[in-house]
């Protein structure tokens, strides 16, 4: 087994207050390291804290990052173990959002942000710019008192993955993990197995659900550990094995947990209809880059992976997949026999190793101790039930004001207390407003007797016209009566 202790972190950061910035790191790296973590991961932006705002714009922000930096760096605070630290740092006059790992009173690497946060109540834009040389390291200069204090001139910086005697670690920051083409994918694919995501996340009610399902979908096909703060978490091929509190008082809290690499294989669930593509990619990455291309750096990792000894080597590609991908049917009584046997075909083709696995006895005993324990058997109760509305009426609330700017007119109510935030104009409407609520008043009169007031899905379908154009202002609303609820999809 490779055995390896992970940390990540959860601290009480405070925008621009450099002091207990510093303090919080400096407790968390100790509290990792007594709890014999070899990597220790804190948030996006530590130094400063993520809400700096337009202070990110100020020389001096920069400039106060780089002396806590080299004041950490002075100690022995990264003796024996790789920290990731997350800061503001410049490079050709371009300011980017970074984290620099640390391994030794050394810069190992400073990785810059690829993907900015810029929706919702995120300005990454106004403050950061994206890295955009996705294959590109290049050789940055430290500024002159970093490099003397740490005897050290240039550092790595860019888009890469760090390789040390027995494991491989990259980072992805905060949004990244939620992009379709997020870095992990090619560096996973190049056998990368351990990955930081060191997160500004702020807090939405339901949002952590969104952040769990991201992170373990993260590994859950190529395999790997995901180590995650803003509520830290950390995943291992699609489970998460630790999971910090979402709310805490203390200053700094630390979460660790020892995984074994070995295990970290690829594994995916087939259903016999629409994984081909990944067979077809998997014999094509392997034929090109390592038999037609003979890419030492791809044959020294397939020996590792496949733990291949004694002069053995990977001959095609099923050899290869028979030691390190695994396939499983999770067959029930709906599934049908053709998916069966098209799952056993593809996994034959792949050369995984594949198991059947029927899953309705442990489905029955479930329920069935559920019933014995409770006297009770669960019946699943629809959301829109809940709610009092379907999803389709839902959602067409939030296009009438979030796409197409209603008001209070033609609105009748408001989306969401979460939408407020997001939105700049006000939740609580004036009841003062006479003309608004006026015309308010007048519709509800308009309207037939058999519908309530406030029904505004019914009043949508009922209109002639899509669109009213908003006169002389080039934009188009969807009016109270409008005919076409999917307008705006």
């Amino acid at each position: 087994m490779r055995l390896l202790k992970v940390a990540t972190c959860n601290l009480n950061q405070w925008a621009m207050d450099f002091d207990t910035n510093q303090r919080n790191i400096k407790e968390s790296i100790s509290q990792a390291k007594e709890a014999g973590a070899a990597i220790r991961m804190g948030p996006e932006l530590e130094i400063t804290g993520y809400g700096c705002e337009d202070h990110f714009l100020e020389q001096d922000t920069v400039m106060h990052s780089w002396e806590c930096l080299k004041d950490i760096l002075s100690g022995d605070w990264t003796e024996n173990i790789l920290c990731s630290i997350g800061m503001p740092i410049i490079h050709e006059s371009v300011r980017y959002n970074c984290q620099v790992f640390c391994l030794n009173r050394r810069i190992v690497m400073i990785r810059p942000k690829m993907c900015l946060a810029n929706d919702g109540n995120y300005r990454e834009f106004r403050w950061f710019s994206a890295w955009a040389f996705k294959d590109k390291l290049i050789d940055f200069q430290l500024p002159t008192d970093i490099a003397e204090a740490i005897s050290q001139n240039s550092v790595p910086f860019g888009y890469g993955y760090i390789q040390l005697l027995d494991a491989s670690v990259a980072a992805e920051t905060c949004e990244e993990l939620f992009t379709a083409d997020a870095p992990r994918i090619a560096l996973a694919l190049n056998g990368v197995e351990v990955f930081m995501n060191a997160s500004g996340s702020h807090h939405q009610l339901r949002k952590l659900n969104l952040r769990l399902d991201a992170i373990k979908n993260a590994t859950r096909f190529c395999g790997g550990v995901y180590m995650y703060n803003g509520c830290s978490c950390i995943a291992v091929n699609g489970d998460v094995v630790a999971q910090g509190s979402q709310f805490s008082l203390k200053d700094v809290e630390v979460l660790t947990a020892q995984v074994d690499l070995d295990v970290v294989d690829l594994l995916l669930i087939i259903n016999g209809q629409t994984d081909v593509s990944f067979h077809q990619i998997l014999k094509l990455l392997f034929k090109r880059t390592y038999i037609e291309n003979g890419d030492e750096q791809v044959k020294a990792d397939a020996l590792r992976i496949g733990q291949y000894k004694n002069g053995e080597f990977p001959t095609d590609s099923k050899e290869f997949a028979k030691r390190i991908f695994y396939t499983v049917y999770m067959g029930t009584e709906n599934s049908s026999e053709d998916t069966r046997s098209r799952a056993k075909k593809l996994a034959d083709e792949i050369g995984s190793w594949h198991l059947d696995v029927p899953i309705d006895s442990v489905v029955s005993a479930l329920l069935s101790l559920f019933q014995t324990l409770t006297g009770k058997r669960p019946h699943y109760k629809l959301d829109e039930v809940d709610m009092g509305m379907t999803y389709e009426e839902l959602s067409i609330y939030g296009r009438l004001r979030k796409i197409f700017r209603c008001g209070p007119v033609s609105m009748f109510q408001s989306y969401s207390p979460e939408d407020n935030r997001f939105d700049l104009r006000q939740f609580l409407y004036n009841s003062r407003w006479p003309y608004q609520f006026r015309k308010i008043d007048e519709l509800v009169q308009e309207m037939d007797g058999d519908h309530k007031a406030g029904n505004l899905p019914e009043l949508l379908r009922q209109g002639d016209s899509d669109i009213v154009s908003g006169q002389g202002s080039g934009m188009g609303v969807v009016a109270a009566g409008s005919g076409n609820p999917n307008a705006g999809r």
